[in-house]
């Protein structure tokens, strides 16, 4: 913590503090596994998108739009401007990726 410059008595650096400490039951290779995953996932996304594949939009889409039902259920749950707005911002680019899918589907 120290060589990152963060107080450990922070919000954010006592959960990974606490995760870490709780390595035992299992809790940091579930962390570690679901970032490999999270990045396994993006990492194919730019790959696909970058080499002009067929389905890359298609995975765009879906793995853009997996996170709304989470941004719905923080919203519901702390109520505020910054939940609001990265709802909609998800919402826009899920639904700017959806149009140029379509719209790349009318050409053919």
């Amino acid at each position: 913590m120290a060589q990152l410059h963060l107080n450990p008595a922070h919000h954010y650096p006592r959960i990974f503090l606490d995760v870490a400490a709780d390595a035992g039951n299992g809790g940091l290779w579930t962390l570690a596994v679901a970032a490999l995953v999270y990045a396994s996932v993006r990492a194919i996304e730019a790959y696909a998108l970058w080499h002009g594949r067929a389905w890359a939009q298609w995975f765009a889409v879906l793995s853009g739009s997996v996170y709304i039902p989470f941004e719905l259920r923080e919203l519901y749950l702390h109520p505020g401007p910054i939940t609001s707005v990265a709802l909609v911002i998800n919402i826009l680019i899920v639904g700017y990726l959806a149009y140029g899918l379509r719209k790349s589907a009318a050409k053919v």
